[in-house]
């Protein structure tokens, strides 16, 4: 009979431990997910602020070339704008020449 007593109290216990592994093996696997979840939402944080900065380096960069095309352009319609004024001041001088005389 007590061997019966004791076997039965092993196996109480045994429940008794496999209940309360259950319960913590529940409670690391949901701390694991919201584990999960923080550092997913962090990287995404993250990746997103990389992103943006990225963006905003290459708009500097495209700002930036757009300024040295602008001047360039701006630069060489200026030379033609000279160019094309000198040859209308000799035009304009030919043909003052020709009607004064």
């Amino acid at each position: 009979m007590e061997k019966l007593e004791s076997v039965l109290r092993s196996e109480d216990d045994a429940r008794v431990t496999v209940t309360e592994a259950r319960a913590q093996a529940g409670t690391l696997l949901e701390d694991a997910r919201v584990r999960a979840t923080t550092l997913s939402v962090k990287s995404e944080a993250e990746a997103r602020v990389l992103a943006e900065a990225r963006t905003a380096e290459m708009l500097e960069k495209a700002r930036a070339e757009v300024a040295t095309i602008a001047a360039s352009a701006h630069l060489a319609q200026t030379t033609v704008l000279k160019r094309v004024a000198g040859r209308l001041d000799e035009a304009v001088a030919v043909v003052m020449k020709e009607l004064v005389g």
